[in-house]
């Protein structure tokens, strides 16, 4: 919804942009056009081209791009986002990318992350799919909403239990804090203070609440600000803060409308695809075919998608255009050729 009232419309109204690359310099060669790009360029849809390879954009390399994209972008080589300490793959944005530079271009970490901002923003506009699992709180971000002690749990549970230990027992001579956060950086380990003159105010029975609430914010909001603020002023280039808050979007709607799902129900991909070529719904072919997607793991079905459609993923309001079969006509030839390269240890000489 959010990405259809900013203007996601037809390609043909919004028009085409080249996006030429090489497949080696995949990563450097699409940072650098979503860092120096215009927003009036965000806004086409980018038709993707490798340097040396034949073929046309129909939808499919566009879809393995934003996919490619995503995933590197959670490279911990890159330094940008760092995974949570829960046991889901979920990830949030690195406090020691003040100093990162995944191009090795003299980026800062502010014009990074809103590289990033600007390629999810992009991706929610063209209905697109990333796979990033991002961590609740990073979504809460984007969608404008409070963060809290749940989602400091969701990030790192043990210290979140060390934090409710302390807000439910007496730590008179037990607990010796102030209000200081230490994190390591580079070799070296850096004081934080959780407030004006918090270095020299100890943490007691009396003021525990306000350490613990402050100690959360730190670790959920305040360690990246400039990070986040970078990121989400990125994202609302193209999808507008006022109309984020318009669609009323959740937290999981958000996350599925980037990640679309991850489970292949083959059943409701079976409901609605499409028969073309003179095939019919009781043809033999036809019924193997989703006999043996049946039978496939979740990675095989995935396999499967990523062949026909460009990602491995299922976008939430399902495939556009349906997922279709066509029939084809293969040549005696060609089956005999195929049957041979299939048989024995593939030097094309089987029987057949």
């Amino acid at each position: 919804a959010a990405a259809a009232s900013a203007g996601g419309g037809s390609s043909s109204l919004r028009g085409t942009l080249p996006l030429e690359l090489t497949r080696s310099r995949l990563f450097q060669q699409s940072f650098a056009r979503l860092h120096s790009c215009s927003t009036a360029e965000l806004r086409k849809r980018w038709r993707v081209e490798y340097v040396g390879e034949e073929g046309i954009d129909a939808g499919g390399l566009t879809k393995d791009w934003f996919l490619q994209m995503g995933r590197a972008l959670l490279n911990p080589a890159f330094c940008l986002f760092a995974r949570a300490e829960g046991g889901d793959e979920r990830y949030v944005i690195n406090p020691l990318s003040e100093a990162a530079d995944p191009t090795g271009q003299d980026v800062s970490a502010e014009a990074a992350f809103r590289v990033v901002g600007r390629f999810l923003g992009k991706a929610l506009f063209d209905v697109q799919v990333v796979d990033m699992p991002l961590a609740t709180l990073m979504w809460k971000h984007l969608l404008g909403e409070a963060v809290g002690f749940d989602d400091l749990a969701e990030l790192d549970p043990v210290y979140a239990n060390s934090l409710r230990w302390v807000l439910a027992n007496d730590i008179t001579d037990v607990v010796d804090e102030c209000f200081v956060v230490s994190r390591a950086a580079f070799g070296t380990v850096v004081d934080f203070e959780l407030k004006p003159g918090g270095a020299a105010q100890e943490v007691t029975e009396e003021n525990k609440g306000e350490y613990v609430d402050l100690v959360t914010r730190w670790r959920t909001e305040t360690a990246f600000a400039r990070q986040l603020a970078a990121l989400r002023a990125g994202f609302h280039e193209l999808i507008p803060a006022e109309e984020v808050a318009a669609a009323r979007l959740t937290v999981d709607e958000l996350s599925l409308m980037l990640n679309g799902r991850p489970d292949v129900d083959v059943r409701d991909m079976r409901s609605g695809a499409k028969l073309q070529g003179g095939l019919q719904p009781d043809d033999d072919v036809v019924h193997w075919f989703w006999r043996a997607m049946a039978s496939y793991t979740a990675e095989e079905r995935g396999a499967v998608l990523a062949f026909a459609t460009g990602t491995t993923r299922v976008p939430l309001d399902g495939f556009q255009p349906p997922f279709t079969l066509v029939a084809a006509t293969v040549s005696a030839a060609a089956t005999d050729d195929a049957r041979r390269t299939g048989d024995g240890d593939g030097d094309g000489d089987g029987d057949g």
